[in-house]
């Protein structure tokens, strides 16, 4: 079903709430982590819902207005939004042309699995899901919680992949169980089995590659096992 000219406002309008987040943290001096992880965990979700949820006409046209009016609003003037994020998504001790290429690569990334899942789109938001919700948890717990560091490229929690591990079986769970209702004893360990393997996927990652492997692995898997 087309959507009328309100629900076109309300879904373009919608990434601006993730910013509007990250500016109050920043704004109140939250720690760097918090500000980045805000856009990275919301922004996800919210361009996996944009995708998932809509026609592939309509997600397209969502993405080309927020993209006209956020890049108008960032150069014109107004408010430098796109430096904003540009900022708060470069980790310390990383260039901004890593966050530039970073953020480039995932959205093609997350374009050609849509284009390829377009009649499957809950495969497409458990990939992206995977990354906002599995890796997006992986390091709130980790940098929270995480008592055990580990090492094999970066260093890690046991208790943020075991975060990455439970938040990848929330993105796998919510979007399957949205289109098909229930889930078979199969598909429950098709899915313990791919959170295994974004587990590992996130623990041997350098800098930013786990943002495409991770639902490059997720799609891949989804579409050969199930």
């Amino acid at each position: 079903m087309t959507l009328t000219p309100v629900g076109y406002i309300l879904w373009v309008l919608s990434p601006y709430l993730t910013i509007l987040a990250a500016l109050y943290f920043a704004k109140r001096e939250y720690p760097a982590w918090v500000v980045r992880k805000t856009i990275h965990v919301f922004g996800l979700i919210n361009a996996s819902l944009i995708a998932g949820l809509n026609t592939l006409f309509d997600a397209i046209v969502i993405s080309v207005l927020f993209m006209v009016t956020f890049l108008g609003v960032s150069f014109s003037g107004i408010a430098p939004l796109y430096q904003f994020l540009v900022d708060k998504g470069t980790r310390d001790g990383e260039s901004k042309a890593i966050s530039y290429l970073n953020s480039m690569l995932t959205v093609l990334v997350g374009l050609i699995i849509m284009l390829i899942f377009v009649e499957e789109n809950w495969i497409f938001m458990s990939s992206m899901l995977s990354i906002a919700i599995g890796d997006g948890m992986g390091e709130v717990i980790g940098r929270t919680l995480g008592r055990h560091p580990y090492r094999i490229i970066r260093p890690k929690t046991v208790e943020g992949s075991l975060g990455v591990y439970f938040g990848t079986l929330v993105a796998l769970f919510v979007p399957y169980l949205y289109v098909f209702g229930s889930v078979s004893y199969t598909v429950v360990w098709i899915f313990l089995i791919v959170s295994l393997g974004v587990v590992i996927l996130e623990a041997v990652s350098w800098a930013f590659l786990d943002n495409l492997s991770i639902p490059i692995f997720v799609s891949a898997m989804l579409f050969f096992l199930m």
